[in-house]
């Protein structure tokens, strides 16, 4: 529910970092699988520094940091992007009044 609510906080075309410091597969691939199938306007994308560390276990961009590979106690994560294209926005920046003198 945490992931699905972080979902209605991204601005489009932001991004979620989604990390966990577990193993298991229902918190780390099956959680992302999920999440992509419930929200497709969101995708998984490459974190290149991270391609070593690709799962074995998606077929989508995430990581396993496993403890005998670095210093570390292992993590796992996976970067989601929103697919929706952000709105053109204008300011003419001649009429912004300082916000003391409106």
């Amino acid at each position: 529910r945490i992931l699905a609510q972080a979902s209605e906080c991204v601005k489009p075309g932001g991004y979620i970092a989604y990390m966990t410091c577990t193993f298991a597969p229902e918190e780390n691939e099956k959680n992302i699988e999920w999440f992509l199938r419930k929200f497709p306007e969101f995708e998984a994308v490459k974190a290149p520094h991270l391609e070593s560390y690709q799962s074995h276990l998606a077929d989508f961009p995430c990581y396993r940091i496993w403890p005998h590979r670095v210093p570390s106690a292992g993590a796992f994560t996976a970067l989601l992007k929103s697919k929706k294209e952000a709105a053109a926005s204008f300011v003419d920046v001649d009429d912004l009044t300082p916000i003391w003198k409106s």
